[in-house]
């Protein structure tokens, strides 16, 4: 909000105009950050409502909780991504 009201300082110098429009920009801005996080909601909804994709969503998180929790392993797959990379 505070970038909206500098540009508007510098082309309408009156404060009710600057105070309006940065009312403006804040609901714009507001406005955007609800339709991505609706869309975030609607995407993981959507995704979860397909069996195959929920099913391998949760081979992935079980996969990234495991490495997480274990050094040993954690180490050995970093190793094995670092050789591959240099491939």
């Amino acid at each position: 909000m505070a970038d909206c009201v500098k540009r508007l300082r510098k082309i309408e110098g009156d404060d009710v105009y600057i105070l309006a429009a940065a009312n403006i920009c804040d609901r714009i801005l507001n406005s955007v950050r609800c339709f991505g996080h609706t869309s975030r909601l609607n995407v993981n909804k959507a995704l979860s409502s397909v069996s195959a994709v929920a099913d391998t969503l949760k081979l992935v998180r079980d996969l990234s909780h495991y490495f997480r929790r274990s050094g040993p392993s954690w180490q050995i797959l970093k190793d094995i991504q670092r050789r591959d990379i240099q491939r």
